[in-house]
């Protein structure tokens, strides 16, 4: 048994091992002997065992949870950086400020678009009626008279470029309690952009950058409500579809931006300029004068009428308008007044040719020719998509020496819906006005070779010569067209003869003699009408590849009593001949006009008293007393 000085020891020797956490070593200081006798040393070494295991249990304790919080520490603290990180990753603008405005925080997105220091919210508002309007709706957030405040509102960025933003701010309470404001912005700048182009694209037309028709049907409504004068101006580019067709879209495009970029040289600030529809351009002007408004026009006419290169080649093209207008409130009081009044005044125009303008005149009212060309142009449209309208015709032409029907010219008729007869004076002018001429020529090309297939295949060698245009001429995917119809329908192709008319409206002559030359070397024999009326045709006879040359009629009628038309005849004929091709000679009415076509040596005639144009290609053939044949050059 240890001495009581020796017992007292380790008992402050345990006491002295407490404070470091060294409980078993404290425990086994002190000892767990018997004691018989309690005295205060034993109840000293029995309060300091308790202590020490009580210590030790609450150490444990301790440990147990300071790990857990440890753990709990550590999962906010990873919380908190992914939530930074998201936050700095996200493609909104999140920023914290004091209810004054003061800026605490913000986010990467923030601080990337505004690097300038800003200590204020407000600093960020380009306009002073945002920041007050926002200002307000901060005072009813803070006063709690609501929840959610929104600010829509255009802000300057870092490089001082506008930026859209709609702001949503709301009352949070930051880490000590107290009310501060959060702010989540979204960037709107995209948008506001798609809204700005999608709301330019519906009232301007993007190839010129002037208005288009619902841009012109606002501005002359806003003319018309509050101005009690002015005028409504029609512009239509003359021949614009004979440009596409010869030389292109892209041409075509660059004509109608040339003519929109003379417009707005010429027009006031205050009028408004706008590309109605393909080649139609109209002008509204506000409080115009009469006398001022006929200045206007004329100037228009010679302006808006020019030439442009053709890209890699020394030639131009050249293009010019036909100008009408209306006024307010004479000519019209509603858009549809001003609008039709006004085409009419441009039909007027147009009728007398090229850079010409008129102010409409009812006096002189073109109505009913403007109906009939609308009437026209839609059963043209109605006979290319139907079969009983448009009806081919065929005459003969006769072989003087041989005396026999060398081949058959092809014409084209056309009835109205109620079976009346529509002559080709009418419709075939309507149809190249329209632009629907191309269309014309292509239906004639296919029904005349399937018609000369089917008569080939009962047992008939025929030959057709077929009036081809000018528009189609100068197309370059003419070639192709008729090279195609020849193999799609088994004709041989020297039974089919393209007969040139409308000479003198042949501009692109170089595209016409390469398409000419391509049906040539397939085959396809080539005819040029109207020989004789100008002197542009002469040059042809050296260049085209022809085989047949038609003396233009005005020479033939009451040719056995004009000495004159008689040795112009003879001469042509020599000189045709000499280029190694045939004549023909048109209007033939009588037997003596035949058999002087035939002492001056023309090759072939055609005319009324050969024979009449007849649907009835069989009876021709069949009941002339006579097979026709090919004749041979």
């Amino acid at each position: 048994m240890l001495n009581p000085l020796r017992r007292l020891f380790s008992v402050v020797e345990a006491l002295n091992l407490l404070p470091k956490h060294q409980y078993r070593e404290a425990s086994e200081k002190i000892g767990h002997g018997s004691v018989y006798l309690q005295d205060e040393l034993s109840l000293l070494e029995k309060s300091t065992r308790f202590v020490t295991r009580e210590l030790e249990a609450l150490h444990i304790e301790v440990e147990d949870k300071n790990e857990s919080l440890q753990e709990q520490i550590a999962v906010i603290t990873r919380s908190r950086a992914f939530l930074e990180r998201l936050i700095d990753s996200s493609h909104l603008f999140i920023a914290t400020q004091r209810l004054d405005g003061t800026i605490l925080t913000s986010n990467a997105r923030f601080e990337k678009e505004f690097k300038r220091p800003i200590s204020n919210f407000t600093e960020l508002f380009v306009s002073r009626d945002s920041r007050e309007t926002f200002q307000r709706r901060v005072d009813l957030l803070a006063k709690d008279k609501c929840e959610v405040i929104q600010v829509d509102a255009e802000f300057a960025n870092d490089q001082g470029l506008p930026i859209y933003l709609d702001w949503t701010c709301s009352i949070v309470e930051d880490e000590k309690g107290r009310r501060i404001i959060l702010a989540i912005g979204i960037d709107l700048t995209q948008r506001k952009r798609d809204e700005e182009a999608l709301e330019w694209l519906a009232n301007n037309d993007p190839l010129t950058g002037i208005g288009n028709r619902r841009g012109f049907q606002h501005d002359l409504q806003k003319v018309l409500d509050t101005q009690k004068s002015g005028a409504v101006v029609f512009i239509d580019v003359n021949r614009f579809k004979q440009i596409n067709d010869l030389y292109g879209h892209t041409v075509g495009d660059n004509v109608l931006i040339q003519i929109a970029e003379s417009l707005r040289a010429s027009v006031r600030s205050t009028d408004s300029i706008s590309r109605l529809a393909g080649d139609e351009f109209t002008v509204v002007l506000p409080g115009i004068e009469p006398g001022q408004l006929e200045k206007l026009l004329q100037k228009l006419s010679v302006q808006l009428s020019g030439q442009l290169p053709l890209p890699g080649e020394e030639r131009f093209v050249e293009y010019n308008v036909s100008v009408g207008a209306a006024m307010i409130p004479t000519h019209g009081t509603t858009e549809q007044e001003l609008i039709v009044h006004a085409d009419m005044a441009m039909y007027q125009a147009k009728k007398r040719g090229g850079d010409q303008w008129q102010v409409f005149d009812p006096a002189s009212n073109d109505l009913a020719d403007l109906r009939r060309d609308h009437d026209l142009t839609s059963l043209l449209k109605q006979a290319l998509k139907r079969n009983d309208l448009f009806q081919l015709n065929f005459q003969p032409i006769f072989a003087i020496k041989n005396e026999t029907v060398s081949h058959y010219e092809v014409l084209l008729r056309l009835k109205d819906t109620a079976g009346n007869a529509v002559y080709p004076s009418d419709f075939i002018p309507a149809a190249e006005r329209m632009g629907l001429i191309r269309l014309v020529d292509e239906w004639v090309m296919d029904q005349a070779i399937q018609k000369l297939a089917a008569t080939c295949r009962a047992g008939h060698q025929l030959s057709f010569s077929i009036n081809v245009s000018a528009p189609t001429l100068q197309s370059s995917s003419f070639p192709d067209i008729i090279i195609s119809l020849v193999r799609k329908h088994g004709v041989d192709p020297s039974s089919v003869i393209v007969e040139l008319t409308e000479t003198a409206y042949i501009e692109n002559f170089q595209m016409v003699l390469t398409n000419l030359e391509r049906i040539n070397e397939a085959g396809v024999l080539v005819a040029l009408d109207d020989f004789g009326v100008g002197f542009s045709s002469f040059s042809y006879l050296k260049k085209l590849p022809l085989s047949y040359v038609k003396l233009d009629g005005s020479y033939i009628l009451d040719l056995e009593n004009n000495r004159d038309n008689q040795v112009f005849v003879e001469s042509l004929n020599k000189m045709v001949n000499a280029f190694g091709m045939r004549t023909i000679a048109e209007f033939v009415e009588d037997e003596a006009t035949l058999r002087k076509l035939e002492e001056l040596g023309v090759a072939y005639a055609q005319g009324y008293y050969i024979g009449k144009p007849s649907p009835n290609l069989e009876k021709m053939v069949a009941g002339a007393g006579f097979e026709p044949t090919t004749f041979g050059l």
